[in-house]
């Protein structure tokens, strides 16, 4: 099994996670652990690895319309509004 590490994907998840400052990422690195710890990350073909990618993209998106709610704002990335 092969697995998607926090590495392979930090360079991503700046602008998934970076609503305010680092602190949005460090979440970020500690839920994927937790995601990673949990067999979650790992794929075995390609189907799988978009899966896990899959994944990030949830998270992140969790994570954007909950700041949303918890703030009163909507995200947005490259004029997609997410939560209106």
């Amino acid at each position: 099994m092969n697995l998607v590490k926090w590495e392979e994907i930090s360079e991503y998840v700046s602008g998934l996670f970076n609503v305010w400052d680092d602190n949005d990422i460090k979440w970020g690195k500690a839920v994927w652990k937790a995601i990673s710890n949990n067999g979650l990350a790992s794929y075995s073909n390609e189907i799988e690895r978009h899966t896990v990618v899959i994944r990030l993209m949830t998270l992140a998106t969790i994570y954007n319309e909950f700041h949303d709610l918890v703030f009163d704002e909507y995200f947005s990335r490259n004029g997609i509004h997410y939560c209106e």
